[in-house]
């Protein structure tokens, strides 16, 4: 397997990354030849893992938490930072896929709902921390409104050890989520 770098993250990431759409029941996956197929990649050096919490209500978490667990302690994995990494999604609170451009973030990605599936993917996969989240859908003129409207996005921690800072703990503006990688807290 080969690796490069993950943009600014200083990730070094399988070139193959294992995309988990189809694990969590909707292709009429089973558990079994999931968790054997998400090995198999491990062993040939996948490190890099993309899942959701829609991809069947955390199921597929669930699944890759298996994995993790199982690899937890194994130097011969991972790649040269001998880790697995796992990127998850938030799914949009109004529940629509795909977005449209009258969804506002509020709408959508609301701090407390931001906050609430971030602990439920922790829960699914039995980690302490998330390498990468994302907004499950996306609208561009989100970021430009943002801007017009002189409120800045940052990036925080995010953990069971360091949940995502209160309203009142932070001057950057609230109704921009703020947790989005928790690699700046390593």
């Amino acid at each position: 397997m080969r690796y490069r770098k993950f943009g600014r993250t200083g990730w070094n990431v399988s070139e193959i990354g294992y995309g988990m759409w189809g694990l969590a029941g909707w292709t009429g996956s089973d558990d079994a030849e999931s968790l054997d197929a998400l090995q198999r990649a491990v062993d040939l050096g996948c490190n890099f893992f993309d899942t959701a919490w829609a991809y069947g209500a955390g199921r597929s978490e669930q699944i890759l938490g298996k994995v993790l667990r199982a690899n937890k302690n194994n130097s011969a994995v991972g790649g040269p930072d001998k880790k697995l990494y796992v990127a998850t999604k938030i799914p949009p609170k109004n529940e629509k896929w795909p977005s449209r451009r009258d969804f506002t973030l509020d709408d959508c990605y609301p701090p407390n709902h931001i906050e609430e599936y971030v602990n439920k993917s922790l829960a699914n996969l039995g980690v302490e921390k998330l390498d990468l989240i994302q907004f499950h859908t996306w609208e561009d003129r989100w970021l430009t409104a943002s801007i017009a409207g002189n409120r800045t996005t940052a990036f925080a921690p995010c953990s069971k050890a360091s949940p995502m800072p209160s309203r009142s703990s932070t001057t950057f503006s609230t109704r921009i989520p703020r947790t989005l990688f928790s690699p700046l807290a390593a």
